[in-house]
């Protein structure tokens, strides 16, 4: 069933899409990448939103490229379009906060 941009307060859908890139990790001293931090990032920042958040507010989405493979785990975040690129494991919970300033800037 199609619904229209009108009808889309009446649905229960997420108010921020917030897409990890499971393939990024960063450049390590051996010169090998750690493609394991990506899919960490994603996992540890999927709990936290499911705790911190009431449920369906929020849907992180663990996704392959993202197109900043160079630059470390990246993040986009939708509807606000924001990019966020070298990102460690460690700052899922800043991320959060990003996430938290966000729904609140919405209501």
């Amino acid at each position: 069933m199609a619904t229209s941009n009108g009808n889309k307060k009446n649905l229960n859908l997420p108010r921020v899409h917030c897409f990890i890139c499971n393939q990024c990790g960063y450049q390590m001293e051996d010169g090998e990448k750690n493609h394991v931090e990506g899919k960490n990032f994603g996992l540890i920042l999927k709990k936290i939103c499911q705790h911190r958040f009431p449920k369906g507010h929020v849907l992180v989405y663990q996704t392959s490229c993202l197109g900043f493979c160079k630059e470390g785990i990246s993040s986009v975040i939708y509807p606000q379009q924001i990019i966020n690129t070298s990102l460690r494991g460690g700052q899922e919970s800043q991320m959060a906060d990003l996430i938290a300033q966000l729904l609140q800037s919405m209501d």
